[in-house]
């Protein structure tokens, strides 16, 4: 919470810095600014706020046996292991110990909202699947996780549903029901105005998340390969527009085309 408050503390201030800076080159340029410029917003404790707005708030203070099993894992290097084993940070270990200790009081699931390695590491351990610990690695995947998926979320969700036909032939269970969450999500636009979208698929129940890139054209998906092309699926009403693609680099870019074509074939 300390580090959190920090973290907003500093927000506060550059954006509180923007704006002055803004009507100041806003002046320096003629214009006259009728708004008075807000002032620099009050501290806000974290703390405060999660008591204010959520019913059942509570902060978990580590003890002494939490420090004791963090330095012996420490010492050790006993799992979970972080990304670097050379710059480990005892905190982490606190919090990680401090969760497990937690997890045996509650049958709740525990969701830690964070993308450090050691803690999906733990999460994906034995140890960390007994005590119902999972990772939240963004604000999407984390507002999924509390049942509220965000619309461009959604939008990839029901793009991806136009594959069901071909999900349920090569019997993969992805159904907007079976779908837990999808993180990880990047777009890239290609020269002949194919969208590529890149993403994980996580399925309830299955802690290995499926790798999926999907291909779009005017919005309508083309191609979806999953988990590094070992599944390659063809949206039947959009072969045209993928033969329309090819015909149209052939005569402008040769050299894009045979690459165009490799990957709507997935080779």
């Amino acid at each position: 919470m300390i580090e959190m408050n920090a973290w907003l503390e500093d927000e506060a201030k550059k954006r509180h810095s923007s704006l002055v800076n803004a009507a100041q080159l806003l002046q320096d340029s003629g214009y006259t600014i009728s708004a008075e410029l807000p002032q620099l917003p009050a501290k806000v404790d974290i703390c405060d706020v999660l008591k204010a707005s959520i019913k059942n708030y509570d902060v978990l203070e580590p003890e002494i046996e939490d420090y004791c099993e963090a330095e012996r894992r420490t010492s050790y290097r006993l799992p979970p292991h972080p990304k670097n084993p050379e710059h480990e940070e005892m905190r982490d270990r606190l919090i990680w110990c401090r969760i497990l200790r937690y997890s045996v009081t509650t049958k709740n699931s525990i969701v830690i909202v964070s993308h450090d390695q050691i803690f999906k590491n733990g999460a994906a351990s034995d140890e960390g699947r007994n005590a119902r610990i999972s990772i939240a690695s963004s604000p999407e995947d984390l507002d999924q996780r509390l049942g509220e998926r965000p619309a461009h979320i959604q939008t990839l969700i029901n793009e991806l549903l136009t594959f069901s036909k071909q999900f349920k032939a090569n019997n993969l269970s992805i159904s907007d029901s079976d779908i837990s969450s999808i993180d990880n999500v990047k777009n890239r636009r290609n020269v002949d105005g194919v969208v590529d979208k890149s993403f994980d698929i996580f399925i309830t129940g299955n802690d290995k998340p499926i790798q999926g890139v999907m291909s779009l054209l005017g919005g309508k998906p083309l191609v979806l390969s999953l988990n590094n092309k070992k599944h390659v699926f063809y949206a039947e009403e959009n072969e045209r527009g993928a033969e329309a693609i090819l015909q149209n680099l052939m005569s402008e870019r040769p050299d894009v085309a045979l690459s165009e074509l490799r990957h709507l074939i997935g080779d």
